[in-house]
């Protein structure tokens, strides 16, 4: 397979995929004409599958470290090997392995999905939807800046035949500032037969491990009953 891959190297026609074990990143970055600025390494909370099994998906900002440091290294080779010409957003995703490569999984072009664009406004001063849009109208857009903030984001799912149940003291009881947005399917009751997003929660605070501490809490609190 390796012999047959470096003889074909640089040939059209074919792709290899290959599994990879490890925990699932993302880094995003502004490019401008062949200027990469990055703005935001972040974390998922576990795969990004089994909403519909009711299990809950999230991410969260990394603090600024060597690893993060890696991170947008990684992410300025990425995008200078495909092509930085242009004004864009930036979204690659990546695994890091047990041995603590740095591996790519995907890269686009364009404003990060989930709550990941409200992470980047908390954590470096700008919405990268915002910044995606700015970017296509041809607008001038801020450049980031750090806030000394770090933020997460979770959706918890709501199951069939169930409905928006108040959190009521736990929630308050969470030391992050956070907002939560109730989904219509959560509101009125879920009537499909498997899970969907129930609600949309963003927490942020100064101290990472208070944050940690207040994601772990938020995933065990019943949402939905």
């Amino acid at each position: 397979m390796r012999d047959w891959l470096a003889a074909h190297d640089g040939e059209t026609g074919w792709q290899a995929d290959e599994f990879v074990e490890g925990t699932l990143h993302h880094v995003n970055a502004v490019a401008r004409d062949g200027e990469i600025t990055p703005v935001l390494v972040g974390r998922y909370l576990g795969p990004l599958l089994g909403l519909d099994a009711g299990h809950i998906l999230g991410g969260a900002t990394e603090q600024e470290s060597p690893f993060t440091a890696a991170a947008h290294e990684l992410n300025e080779r990425v995008v200078r090997a495909l092509g930085s010409q242009g004004s864009f957003v930036v979204h690659t995703e990546f695994a890091v392995n047990p041995v603590g490569e740095l591996v790519v999984l995907e890269v686009a072009g364009r404003a990060p999905g989930a709550l990941v664009p409200e992470l980047a406004r908390l954590h470096a001063g700008v919405n990268l939807e915002v910044v995606s849009l700015r970017m296509q109208a041809g607008l001038p857009v801020p450049e980031p800046v750090q806030q000394d903030l770090q933020a997460a984001w979770l959706w918890p799912p709501v199951m069939p035949g169930k409905r928006f149940r108040e959190p009521g003291p736990d929630l308050s009881g969470l030391r992050s500032e956070h907002e939560v947005h109730v989904r219509k399917a959560g509101r009125e009751g879920n009537q499909g037969d498997s899970g969907v997003i129930g609600a949309s929660v963003l927490l942020w605070h100064r101290d990472p491990a208070q944050l940690a501490e207040d994601v772990a809490r938020a995933c065990e609190l019943t949402w939905f009953s």
